[in-house]
Formats: structure tokens, C-alpha cells, sequence
């Protein structure tokens, strides 16, 4: 297994780690800041240093079970398993993914279609939603948007147990589908107050603290994708 730091403090950028296991280009940690490919949400990039080399890290994907691979630009040219190496993200593109990644949750508030396809990029994102026909209109979409993110909402993270997953969801919407369990828990993202949340739903990705730091964004576009289903892009401004 391999301990997700981000799930614990989204804003680390760097840390100690041990390796644990070398498979070409793909290397396994103790622990990372890194996320990996999942829920829509691109997998981090940055830094490995060992021994005073550096490695760039393309990609971040999970491996078996509940470990993390972290995709290197070349294979290592030492024999490091059980050495100690220095993690460091890709901050700008990882601050950005977080900034998507919370807004689209935004406008998951907002519509209570069923989505059927997300994706968390570092300058864009969208949500695939099944309307039936339905039409969303963009300006208005986009107006509902700028409000929400003005409102200064704070977000939080807990976890619950997957064994009480089924009792904790009573009386509560999930959008979405199966919800992601790591390690035999559910983490939940909140948006706003804990009585009354503008948002609430199971999710493993990496969110901004409050949605003042989320930079000035737009519905770019909602266009159909065929079989009912529109697709709203969002993109950041200038």
C-alpha cells in the first residue's frame, strides 16, 4: 500500500519517500503527494531526485491493489530499491487541476441530471450529463457558476467506513456512480456548511480550500454528445 498525502493535505508539495519497487519506468513508493489518474482527474507530474539526479515524473497512475505508480522519463541508473528519494509536484499544473476539480463540483450542485462522464484537466475540465433532451443553457449556467464561486465557500474532507457507507447515505443524493473506496474507506468532499452543503459526495481527487482561491473560470461550452447526453466544458479565463 502506498500512503496518499494528498488525501490528508491536498496543498503538500514535496516529501521524503522509500522505494519499494522498480518496474522499468514505473516506480512504487512508501508513500507520495503525487494523485493518480482516477475519477476523471489527470494524474500528477513533477520530480524524483535521488542521489543528487533528478527524474521527471510524466505520469501518476495506481498499480496493484492500492499502491502508486509514478512513471519516470527513464529508467533509473541505480539499483534503488529501499533508498530514500525527494518528491516534488508539478505545483502550477497540480493548483489548477484542483481549481477544475472543485469547480466542476460547483456545477454538480446545480443540476440534478445524472452524470455519465467527467474529466479534470489542467485547463479544462467537463461534466457528461444524460438531460433526455433537456436543454442547459450556457449563459445561465455560467451566471449560476460565478455566484457560487463569490460565496467564499470552504471545503472540507472526511471519511467514513465503507461497512457504514450504506447508513450514512440515508436521506442523501449520491451523483455519480459507485463511489471510490481506498482501504476500505469512503472519502467525502463537502462544499460549504455542514448542515445545509451546496455540495456533498464521495471523492478521491484533490480539491482548493476555499472557492475563493479558484481562478476566474467559464462555461465554455454545452454541446451534445449524441444518445442525450450534453457535455459542459468549463475553461479558465484570458
Amino acid at each position: 500500500m502506498t500512503q496518499s498525502l494528498y488525501n490528508d493535505d491536498a496543498y503538500l508539495k514535496s516529501c521524503e519517500a522509500k522505494v519499494v519497487k522498480i518496474d522499468d519506468v514505473s516506480v512504487q513508493l512508501d508513500q507520495t503527494v503525487f494523485y493518480p489518474l482516477g475519477g476523471g482527474q489527470l494524474g500528477d507530474t513533477g520530480k524524483l531526485s535521488i542521489d543528487g539526479e533528478d527524474y521527471n515524473i510524466v505520469d501518476t497512475i495506481w498499480g496493484e491493489g492500492t499502491k502508486i505508480s509514478h512513471i519516470l522519463d527513464r529508467p533509473l541508473t541505480v539499483d534503488a530499491v529501499s533508498a530514500d528519494v525527494s518528491l516534488s509536484l508539478d505545483w502550477q499544473r497540480r493548483f489548477r487541476l484542483m481549481q477544475i476539480h472543485t469547480c466542476l463540483h460547483l456545477i454538480c450542485s446545480m443540476f440534478t441530471y445524472p452524470i455519465v462522464g467527467a474529466r479534470v484537466g489542467p485547463d479544462k475540465g467537463h461534466l457528461d450529463y444524460l438531460t433526455e433532451g433537456a436543454v442547459i443553457d450556457k449563459l445561465e449556467s455560467n451566471e449560476t457558476l460565478q455566484e457560487l464561486i463569490a460565496q467564499n465557500f470552504s471545503i472540507e474532507t472526511e471519511k467514513v467506513a465503507e461497512d457504514e457507507f450504506d447508513q450514512f447515505m440515508q436521506g442523501r443524493h449520491l451523483i455519480g456512480g459507485t463511489p471510490p473506496v481506498k482501504n476500505g474507506v469512503v472519502r467525502f468532499v463537502r462544499i460549504g456548511d455542514a448542515q445545509q452543503p451546496v455540495d456533498y459526495q464521495p471523492c478521491g481527487g484533490t480539491h482548493v480550500g476555499n472557492t475563493s482561491e479558484i481562478a476566474p473560470l467559464q462555461v465554455q461550452s454545452i454541446k451534445s454528445k449524441g444518445k442525450g447526453i450534453r457535455r459542459l466544458s468549463i475553461q479558465f479565463i484570458g
